[in-house]
């Protein structure tokens, strides 16, 4: 019998270019990889990287969420400046994919606005609000009441409108459209 002999598996004269040729070959060259692998060491990295950003996007959730929280609070609290400071910082660094906190956001910088007689500001607040979450019916019903109160009756019935559209049990929004049209009707019956 012949006696076999096994050459052992040393650097191969050609370089290879992934992990599984690094198997075969005890030999992993580092060169780009061509055909998909990737070495042990890049897996890890790869995982490592994933969790880091699962942790950064987590934290920017709490960070934001507690800043909305802070906002809120100062806004019962009718410290109106420090609340419009921190909804607009809460804005600023929202993602433009927008998300119903956002349109809370927007809504409640409107309110305070509105609160500071800044009611074209206030206007354009709820605008945005509306435009990030057209289901959101409350946006609709405190820009109703901006234009009620400018005058503008006709486009606030219909905010109030569409807000009864959007939720029919909102009496707040049935009663500003009844009590929109009267003040309508007296404004045309004194021809102004």
């Amino acid at each position: 019998m012949k006696e076999r002999r096994f050459r052992l598996n040393t650097v191969s004269p050609r370089p290879r270019c992934c992990y599984r040729h690094y198997r075969r070959t005890a030999a992993f060259c580092g060169q780009p990889l061509l055909c998909g692998q990737r070495s042990p060491a890049q897996r890890r990295l790869s995982r490592g990287r994933a969790r880091r950003r699962a942790r950064d996007v987590i934290a920017m959730a709490e960070e934001a969420a507690a800043l909305l929280a802070a906002a809120q609070a100062e806004l019962r609290a009718r410290r109106l400046s420090a609340a419009e400071e921190l909804f607009s910082r809460f804005i600023a660094r929202s993602p433009a994919g927008a998300s119903i906190d956002l349109a809370t956001a927007l809504n409640d910088r409107g309110q305070v606005r509105y609160l500071r007689v800044e009611f074209a500001a206030a206007v354009l607040d709820f605008t945005a609000a509306i435009e990030c979450q057209p289901g959101f019916e409350v946006p609709y019903y405190n820009r109703g009441l901006v234009r009620y109160r400018l005058g503008d009756f006709d486009e606030a019935m219909k905010d109030f409108r569409k807000v009864l559209e959007l939720n029919p049990q909102f009496e707040d929004a049935a009663l500003s459209l009844k009590q929109a049209m009267l003040d309508k009707e007296e404004k045309e019956k004194r021809g102004y």
